[in-house]
């Protein structure tokens, strides 16, 4: 009713927005645009709507009564919660302040219902139209002069205008898009592909209503036919919050830090973010954005590891000194370690096992740790001790100072033994990897066969053969050093030499007859009686001499040393410078200094010495 007064009409307005998904204000404007000449246009900032989740309520001040407006939307006058702006609108929207239809009050006889015990009259109901133009009143409550003032109203009232009804068409509701995960597009942007939406006759026309009109200019107007297609870009949901709590389980360990993930926010659906590892540590993986609904998306659980590097090249065996040959049977799972690579990697805690130079050993392996190998050493062998030394030794000229492989040792022997060689070298003719060296020349301290039978028994003169004592051997081995035996003198003789003055049977021993190593003569020696047994000889110190008695030092002293056991006639038949040396020897026991054994042509000094016939004037 364009004649109707202007108050009818409103001065002030709101409209209200729907969007696909929640939305919040921005910086940019919705337009409204007046068609009438002169009418002033009117910006509303999206910032000043009032926004509840996907929709948007504007007041726009200044609307002018009966006007009509073309509405349009800047891109960034409403961002998502992602902070992005809205797609680029290719419609128009119009509104008007002319209402279509508007109510009077005709009469106060309208509600006319004879079972009705009350006026039909009320205030605040519901109405709605119908397709069929009806107008159709739901409930309220009743007026003030209705006998029932002040309560609900629970009937329906339908008004039939008689309008005609038009085609309406829309399109339909949300359809699925054309990939399943999010690709970039040539400019490298991620999309959900394509959306395709029909718009469809959705009420049918009556005799003079209005058709619906196609894109093509054809009118169409039965149900289920379409209008129009539009296609849309899907945009692709992103991960809007970071790897980790609060929105997802804790993180992996051996992570660098747990800050670099803050950053992982806005990452499109499908792509990913690398898992950064301390060193020594590798990745199983990478964080991955996936796909949770049309809208959004989260990070894939469980989330990738860091685990133990592995080795992805063989052993730098060129740095191991010695290096001969891979033990490929003793390495892990028998695999060949030259063939070590990116692609075929050796896991963290397997080992290459290799074989040394002749004469070396290997003390370990190589084993993978955390990506590096650890390589192991080889050390020289050492040559196990000859079986005849008989308590020699060998001294090494080496800084190990043992008898390892290229070592050049000294050998020896202790007194009385024969050295077969002097000098050895640890070392060895094979070839094949970790041989076991030798002492090369084979060395060993022989017995001497030096002593023999104790040949002082007979008279001085070798011609007469007449014997003086009886000599009994501890075995028959008279030949050996320690080699034991018994002189017994016969009747009317007794002992002389070192064993003047004894009686009984005497203990003879084979012994050196220089107390050093590598000296090897023997012979007979008197064990004891007038000297206490000599300690026995070792291999790392000399035999130490005991403290002499007042009678060694006294025969020391006054004889010239002879290292035989001697024998003397009986005593009564002895010429008298015999008794007179024996009276003399007797009274200077006290006053005997003691006074080191000297070496004679006749051998080491063991016991007391005595003059021989030879000897004595």
């Amino acid at each position: 009713d364009l004649d109707a007064p202007l108050h009818e009409f409103p001065a002030e307005g709101s409209v209200l927005l729907a969007f696909s998904e929640p939305v919040t204000g921005g910086p940019g404007n919705v337009t409204f645009v007046p068609r009438s000449f002169m009418s002033p246009t009117i910006d509303v900032p999206g910032m000043a709507a009032i926004t509840a989740g996907s929709y948007a309520l504007l007041s726009p001040h200044g609307l002018l009564p009966g006007e009509v407006y073309n509405v349009t939307v800047a891109e960034d006058a409403f961002l998502d919660f992602d902070g992005y702006m809205l797609e680029p609108i290719d419609e128009e929207y119009v509104i008007s302040t002319m209402p279509e239809l508007r109510f009077f009050q005709l009469g106060d006889q309208n509600w006319v219902d004879p079972a009705s015990v009350a006026p039909g009259g009320r205030m605040a109901p519901a109405a709605t139209v119908d397709s069929a133009n009806r107008v159709v009143v739901i409930g309220g409550r009743s007026g003030r002069s209705s006998s029932i003032q002040g309560r609900d109203m629970n009937d329906v009232w339908a008004l039939s205008t008689h309008k005609e009804v038009n085609c309406a068409s829309a399109y339909e509701g949300e359809t699925s898009c054309s990939l399943e995960r999010c690709e970039p597009d040539e400019m490298g942007r991620y999309f959900l592909g394509d959306q395709t939406t029909r718009r469809f006759v959705w009420r049918r026309k009556s005799a003079s209503g209005g058709d619906c009109i196609a894109a093509s200019g054809e009118t169409r107007s039965q149900l289920g036919e379409e209008i129009a297609r539009k296609t849309e870009q899907c945009n692709c949901p992103t991960c809007t919050s970071p790897p980790g709590p609060p929105n997802g389980p804790q993180l992996p360990s051996d992570m660098l830090n747990k800050f670099y993930v803050q950053d992982y926010t806005l990452v499109p659906s499908d792509d990913t973010r690398p898992l950064l590892c301390t060193s020594g540590m590798t990745p199983t993986g990478n964080f991955s954005c996936k796909l949770f609904d049309r809208y959004f998306a989260v990070f894939e659980t469980p989330y990738p590891s860091c685990e133990n590097s592995t080795c992805k090249a063989p052993p730098d065996v060129q740095s191991l000194e010695n290096f001969a040959a891979w033990d490929w049977n003793s390495s892990a799972d028998g695999q060949y370690c030259p063939n070590i690579s990116a692609s075929n990697p050796l896991p963290h805690g397997g080992i290459c096992a290799v074989l040394c130079a002749p004469g070396f050993k290997v003390d370990n392996v190589y084993r993978c740790q955390q990506g590096q190998f650890v390589a192991p050493q080889c050390q020289r062998l050492e040559c196990s001790e000859p079986s005849g030394l008989n308590q020699g030794r060998l001294v090494c000229q080496n800084d190990e100072d043992r008898p390892v492989f290229g070592a050049v040792c000294d050998l020896l022997c202790p007194p009385g033994y024969v050295p077969s060689n002097f000098m050895a070298t640890c070392t060895t003719d094979l070839v094949q990897p970790e041989a076991q060296p030798i002492f090369t020349p084979l060395v060993e301290c022989a017995l001497p066969s030096l002593c023999g039978d104790y040949p002082f028994t007979v008279d001085a003169d070798e011609n007469s053969g007449m014997a003086y004592a009886v000599v009994e051997y501890a075995s028959d081995s008279r030949a050996e050093i320690d080699a034991m035996a018994t002189l017994t003198c016969l009747e009317s003789y007794s002992p002389g030499g070192s064993a003047f003055g004894l009686s009984g049977s005497l203990e003879l021993r084979c012994g050196p007859i220089v107390n050093k190593e590598n000296e090897p003569d023997v012979e007979w020696f008197f064990s004891k009686g007038s000297e206490p047994p000599r300690e026995r000889y070792t291999a790392t110190d000399a035999r130490p001499e005991p403290a002499a008695s007042a009678l060694l030092t006294a025969w020391r002293s006054m004889t010239r040393p002879a290292s035989k056991v001697v024998l003397l006639g009986n005593i009564t038949m002895m010429p008298s410078t015999y008794k007179l040396l024996a009276m003399h020897l007797v009274g200077a026991f006290s006053e005997a200094k003691d006074e080191p054994a000297k070496r004679s042509d006749k051998g080491r000094v063991e016991g007391d010495a005595v003059p021989t016939d030879q000897d004595l004037p």
